[in-house]
């Protein structure tokens, strides 16, 4: 998938700088000359400047303004190949009319939206979308045949490739806001952003940065989007400011303008994306005033994609069994637990392997196999091998490959949660137990070993599988669920006020879910891992996983 970004063209029909006028012509010329082609043109939002929308100020003709912004798109969509169908715009905050009245309506708005509710109400909302009718124009000359009312509001669309989530982050604004003003109904994209789809990535087009947005519109705006392969594209500020949050799998992308003003940087995005939603180039081109060069790169990220087969035994297996696998073997056992000595030479080896392809900017493929080790090898193997390092994984067992892809399953699990006995104490420990077998053989050594230890103040969360694997199921996509469920959990205790919280996993059952599981798993806090001795029928525990395991 392939898309070029734009931003702040501030575009008006009459009222522009020569400066502005050449390097907005010479961009159409750019794209002809390199022969650019694209799958999508994002636009987020200021078409115009707010000089001209005043009350007040000098004025232009609304629609005739509206019209030249629109042919002007329209051009370089065509230019770059792409339909008005896949020209996706959201509005700015200089695309509203500005009344006397904003200031007074929107501070009532920002008094009692955090205190009583976090949405807008319908009368608040249809006073707000009703001052886009400039934004409107535009998105009904590109898109004449969209059902659509108020083409200002929040807006989900389902996409061959993408999902594409368009926010108006200027809906409360009225030319006086600053950073942590903003609010944004987050209420209201909760329930429009629920068909997203997990198999797609999703692109949110938006104004604003989320440091424009209140806190708690940030906080719950982030919230909704984690968990997904996602691409934040904004504007507003007229300068490039691009990065990836590994926390919430995310990149932002912010590029500049095409007006030429003091402060202003005019950079445009041209971004190729792989299947799996990881960036394989990312290009800015920006404008050469000084040398006149007109459009020409100015960085440029590019990630190449390396394939490796890795396969994963214990050190008493021949490494002839694994053909065409770079075979490493491991010291330790699937029946028995495993001792400290064997733990501290697993992470010594696995370092050894994280270092060795630990390649900045590269895209690892790797395929795993595995023979005669543990499930808790598994977790470790893909906690060394994480997906925060831009790797993707697959899990090869007998005659079936699982890999990430659209349209596979996600496995079901039935959750159990027992927190009666749970005190007022600063400190608390998660005890986390996953069936992850459709037979259910482990359980009862779980809650053996909670007795047999006495432990008390303990929040116990538990997880059955009852399917049988094959390969439409998703493990990366399972895996991530089990992931997102814990820490849904790990948050509500830590909002309650529980300073101290120790997690503990007790895994039992498929290894190349457990894989998946280490690949995704947190590194903000520590994990301790538990071992299974089938010999006695027991858990004892094991790696303790956390951030710097692998610093040796």
């Amino acid at each position: 998938m392939r898309w070029m970004h734009i931003s702040d063209i501030h575009m008006n029909k009459e009222f522009n700088n020569v400066m502005s006028n050449i390097l907005r012509e010479e961009l159409p010329k750019f794209i002809v000359e390199n022969k650019i082609t694209v799958d999508y043109l994002f636009v987020t939002g200021d078409y115009r400047d707010s000089v001209y929308m005043k009350e007040d100020g000098l004025k232009e003709d609304v629609y005739l303004q509206a019209l030249n912004v629109s042919e002007y798109i329209l051009k370089i969509a065509q230019l770059l190949s792409v339909s008005s169908k896949h020209v996706y715009l959201v509005p700015g905050n200089h695309d509203l009319n500005r009344h006397c009245d904003d200031k007074k309506v929107i501070d009532q708005i920002n008094k009692s939206y955090p205190l009583y509710r976090e949405s807008l109400k319908d009368t608040e909302l249809e006073y707000l979308l009703k001052r886009f009718d400039f934004f409107d124009i535009i998105d009904r000359q590109i898109h004449p045949n969209s059902k659509t009312y108020y083409r200002a509001s929040h807006q989900l669309y389902n996409s061959e490739k993408a999902d594409i989530l368009c926010l108006n982050t200027a809906i409360t604004c009225y030319g006086e806001e600053k950073e942590g003003d903003l609010i944004l109904d987050t209420e209201l994209i909760r329930k429009i952003a629920d068909p997203i789809r997990h198999s797609v990535p999703l692109i949110v087009l938006a104004h604003h940065d989320f440091k424009f947005l209140t806190k708690k519109e940030e906080e719950n705006l982030k919230y909704i989007l984690k968990g997904r392969k996602v691409f934040y594209l904004c504007g507003h500020s007229h300068k490039l400011e691009y990065g990836y949050d590994d926390e919430l799998e995310m990149w932002k992308i912010m590029v500049g303008t095409t007006k030429y003003a003091n402060g202003a940087t005019p950079i445009v995005s041209l971004v190729d994306t792989l299947n799996s939603g990881m960036i394989s180039k990312l290009q800015f081109y920006k404008y050469d005033y000084i040398d006149k060069t007109g459009w020409t790169l100015y960085q440029e990220i590019s990630q190449q994609i390396g394939t490796y087969k890795l396969g994963f035994t214990n050190k008493s297996i021949s490494k002839d069994t694994i053909e065409n696998f770079d075979v490493v073997q491991l010291p330790l056992l699937q029946t028995t637990s495993s001792t400290k000595i064997q733990r501290l030479e697993t992470i010594k080896i696995l370092a050894e392997v994280k270092f060795n392809l630990n390649n900045l900017g590269k895209v690892q493929h790797i395929s795993v196999s595995s023979n005669g080790l543990p499930v808790n090898a598994g977790i470790l193997i893909g906690y060394a091998l994480h997906k925060r390092q831009n790797i993707q994984l697959s899990y090869l067992y007998r005659n079936m490959t699982f890999t990430h892809g659209v349209g596979k399953k996600i496995i079901q699990f039935k959750e159990i949660v027992n927190c009666d006995n749970i005190s007022t104490d600063n400190s608390l420990s998660m005890y986390v137990y996953i069936q992850a077998k459709s037979r259910d053989d482990g359980s009862p050594a779980f809650y053996e070993y909670i007795k047999q230890k006495g432990l008390s103040n303990i929040y116990i969360l538990s997880f059955f599988n009852t399917e049988n694997y094959n390969e439409n199921f998703d493990l990366e996509l399972s895996a991530k669920y089990l992931i997102d469920r814990i820490l849904e959990y790990y948050e509500d205790i830590r909002k309650k006020g529980y300073k101290k919280i120790k997690v503990h996993l007790f895994y039992n059952g498929f290894w190349g879910l457990a894989l998946l599981l280490g690949n995704q798993m947190p590194t903000t806090f520590y994990i301790q891992l538990y071992d299974y001795d089938a010999s006695v029928q027991q858990y004892n525990s094991s790696f303790l996983l956390k951030s710097n395991i692998f610093n040796l």
